[in-house]
């Protein structure tokens, strides 16, 4: 087990890289729209921006733990912020869907394709279908007991995938060139803490699988 020290350095640290990475995703969209949202089409990138960075740090948080052992017990610290992930999720879609809508766009999919034009197609729909993976996720997260969630857990990295394409071709921060680099950076730690996940869960079946000498 980590030492007292290295926990608290742990701690820290977790608290630190969400000022950071939320910290970059608000000046990423500030530069852009103003730093205050005049309208509901400021706004939504914003919440876009944020779900994503929330679920990064998930993916950095469970790593790192696993690397230490399961030094933490993240079980209370993922269901407050999956609250958060939730909320953000939600209005993301739903404030844009609403302010088309409103302005005679009528719903999607055809509001969505008015909005960023038909070569924007495949991003809309990987979007959409990380959305409904992302609700999907959030709704059965307390069915873990069930034989099916190491499929839901899976699914959920490919949703990830699919947002992170998502805001690569439709995200207008990406027109920043830093932050173009920084969504690089996250998509390869993203892919890190996957395969880190994965290798954990080979070495456990293996240990499990392999025969106790007398």
């Amino acid at each position: 087990m980590p030492s007292k020290l290295i926990k608290s350095t742990l701690g820290f640290g977790l608290i630190a890289l969400h000022f950071v990475v939320l910290g970059l995703a608000y000046y990423s969209w500030g530069t852009i729209y103003g730093w205050w949202p005049h309208t509901a089409y400021d706004l939504f990138p914003l919440l876009g921006l944020l779900a994503f960075s929330l679920m990064w740090i998930h993916y950095v948080a469970a790593a790192v733990n696993r690397f230490y052992h399961s030094a933490f017990n993240l079980k209370k610290y993922f269901a407050y912020t999956g609250y958060a992930v939730l909320a953000l999720i939600i209005l993301h879609p739903g404030i844009l869907i609403y302010s088309l809508w409103r302005d005679g766009f009528g719903l999607p999919p055809g509001s969505y394709l008015n909005y960023v034009g038909k070569t924007s197609e495949a991003a809309v729909l990987f979007g959409t279908a990380a959305w409904v993976i992302f609700i999907t996720y959030e709704f059965v997260n307390r069915l873990k007991h069930m034989r099916f969630w190491p499929v839901m857990v899976g699914l959920n990295d490919v949703a990830m995938g699919l947002i992170f394409f998502h805001a690569r071709k439709l995200g207008t921060s990406q027109n920043l060139h830093w932050f173009h680099l920084l969504w690089m950076f996250y998509g390869l730690v993203l892919i890190l803490c996957i395969a880190q996940r994965l290798y954990f869960i080979y070495q456990r079946k293996h240990r499990s699988s392999t025969p106790v000498s007398s």
